[in-house]
């Protein structure tokens, strides 16, 4: 059920966005922001996209050909967040996550291990039950939306079940990670420097 999969949406940190991070950017912070994004594109297509968070995640894959940049904001994503599909056998790694919320379930001190895309161990001080669907990694995003607390520099980690992104996926939000390609950052601390890298 649609509606079940968004409740199972959750977050890796607290993440209380405006209501105007979820609106249709203007048009002339919309170019910007698309230009922004087709920038880090061709970044990310260069190699290894490797991402670490100060609590321990520490995850690679290699980026595939579709990508969806989303403009007008969606139920858990603000506008100009863009997102990625992964070579879903490319990625390993481990994704740490010192809490997520599922509707009323609180997993706590989260460590995902995955291996040629799936999660192959789990394990959690507190709800363990509630990421253990999360059996493959599908989605990678950043958000560019450079307005004040509108997820800038944001990372979310997508994974769902094995019959696809739409099978109860969990969406884990890192506003602290740091993300390279071979050393050329893209976000380093939560913040966006790929413009440094150019």
């Amino acid at each position: 059920m649609k509606l079940a999969a968004c409740l199972l949406v959750a977050l890796a940190a607290p993440a209380q966005f405006a209501p105007d991070c979820f609106s249709r950017p203007a048009d002339a912070q919309r170019g910007r922001i698309r230009a922004a994004q087709q920038r880090a594109l061709k970044l990310l297509r260069l190699g290894t996209v490797r991402i670490h968070t100060p609590a321990g995640t520490d995850f690679m894959f290699r980026m595939g050909a579709r990508s969806a940049p989303a403009g007008g904001g969606e139920v858990d994503l603000p506008a100009g967040v863009l997102r990625l599909a992964p070579v879903n056998e490319s990625a390993s790694g481990n994704i740490v996550i010192p809490e997520a919320r599922f509707g009323g379930t609180v997993a706590k001190k989260v460590v995902l291990q995955i291996d040629n895309g799936r999660q192959t161990r789990a394990k959690a001080e507190a709800g363990l039950e509630a990421v253990e669907a999360a059996r493959r990694f599908w989605e990678f995003a950043v958000g560019f939306n450079p307005q004040p607390g509108c997820g800038a520099g944001g990372v979310w980690l997508s994974l769902g079940g094995d019959e696809g992104a739409g099978g109860n996926p969990r969406r884990f939000f890192f506003p602290d990670a740091t993300v390279h390609v071979d050393y050329r950052y893209l976000v380093r601390d939560g913040k966006l420097v790929f413009q440094e890298s150019r």
